[in-house]
């Protein structure tokens, strides 16, 4: 909030939605709940499962996308269901197969909030996508940012984690060292934030859902490999099948998209040369 107030107020940018607050959390009210929905279960996941099953248990993000960018934007092509087909199969085999020990992905509750947070994630870019074209990147941020802070706000001071929070007992005690620590670790995460909230706006703007959601399949596979080797997480050999079949999955659908766009582009192409010929 701080940085995206501050950029406006020194001419970087500007935002419309402070003339105009009410009106512009009407309507941008159905993108507020997604967004707070996607929030809140992500946070439930990452409590729920380690850090290198986290991407296995939303590995639904995609086909979800797709199934609402066909119901609300942009239906997909017969041939790029066969990538979402090995991605379930991927999913499959990593959660619920035979081949799998249910308490490596959290139990039952892990494999449910990943389920219920991929579904709000691919919601949120759904209704994103949609917005995208009547407000700004920054309009959209501070406003979702300023809805986020008013509802977790009460959520915290109500939650148990208030009172037993670094920062309350370093201010109970004196102690100055751990309040700086958390303090600058909170700062270098939200400026890291803002700028990868801008990059995944602009990102979207220009592509699609499901095109966003390619990107997060190496991101996925490269938070696993640095949940081993930083925080010491095992990955076990049934998730980590399932994790490359899921993101050979994503990059297949890649693929094809980029084949789609090249037969278009060639297409339309092709149609300019008549249509000049003819002239």
């Amino acid at each position: 909030m701080l940085m995206i107030l501050g950029g406006h107020y020194m001419g970087y940018f500007q935002l419309r939605t402070l003339n105009h607050h009410i009106s512009t959390f009407r309507n941008l009210r159905w993108l507020i709940l997604s967004k707070l929905l996607s929030a809140i279960s992500r946070s439930y996941c990452v409590e729920a499962v380690d850090g290198t099953v986290f991407n296995l248990v939303r590995g639904l993000v995609l086909p979800f996308a797709v199934g609402l960018s066909a119901l609300f934007l942009t239906p997909p092509t017969r041939t790029s269901l066969l990538p979402i087909a090995v991605i379930c199969l991927g999913f499959y085999f990593g959660t619920v197969s035979e081949h799998t020990e249910i308490q490596d992905i959290g139990g039952h509750y892990g494999l449910a909030v990943g389920v219920l947070s991929s579904f709000f994630a691919a919601l949120d870019l759904t209704v994103t996508k949609s917005t995208l074209d009547d407000y700004s990147l920054y309009d959209l941020l501070y406003v979702t940012n300023m809805a986020a802070v008013a509802a977790t706000l009460p959520m915290i001071l109500l939650g148990t984690e208030y009172t037993d929070h670094l920062v309350i007992s370093a201010m109970t005690n004196g102690e100055t060292a751990g309040l700086r620590s958390f303090m600058l670790k909170a700062s270098v995460c939200g400026i890291l934030t803002f700028f990868a909230a801008i990059l995944a706006l602009v990102q979207l703007k220009l592509t699609s859902p499901t095109t966003h959601q390619i990107t997060t399949g190496a991101r996925g596979v490269l938070q696993s490999i640095l949940s081993v080797m930083i925080l010491g997480e095992r990955l076990e050999r049934p998730q980590m099948v399932s994790i490359l079949v899921i993101t050979g999955g994503t990059i297949g659908y890649a693929y094809q998209k980029e084949r789609e766009h090249s037969r278009s582009q060639r297409t339309y192409q092709h149609l300019r040369e008549k249509t000049s010929d003819k002239v």
